[in-house]
């Protein structure tokens, strides 16, 4: 059953590799490609709104470990206005995220900024 899987595995790894080398667009005229630079794909799966906001969870945890502000919003509130600028598609279901956890970072940076209280936290706060 192993040797199966693995036989399914490597013919479609191959079918990926030929279809970024000679399907047009893409990658098909990227000097990576031409210069035989790249030796693997990995798929993109794409994430659904839960996924995103378990990022932004983590991403929001970092942030208040390391920072030294106290915000008006509650963490929910901070995490629905992420989620709010979150480009989700198709337009019909809007289940998929369009660029996976790659913005959360900078979208979740600027509510932060926007809801940041002057006071500072004191050091025996966390």
């Amino acid at each position: 059953m192993l040797h199966l899987v693995n036989q399914v595995l490597k013919s479609f790894l191959d079918l990926e590799n030929l279809i970024c080398f000679f399907i047009k667009g893409g990658l098909w005229h990227a000097s990576l490609i031409n210069r035989h630079l790249v030796t693997f794909f990995v798929p993109f799966l794409p994430l659904e709104r839960s996924h995103i906001r378990t990022c932004i969870q983590r991403q929001l945890k970092i942030a208040h470990e390391n920072d030294e502000y106290e915000y008006k919003l509650s963490d929910n509130d901070i995490v629905g206005r992420v989620l709010d600028l979150i480009e989700f598609s198709p337009p019909d279901s809007l289940l998929y995220s369009v660029s996976g956890c790659k913005k959360v970072q900078q979208k979740l940076d600027f509510i932060l900024e926007g809801a940041r209280v002057i006071r500072v936290k004191s050091n025996n706060e966390f």
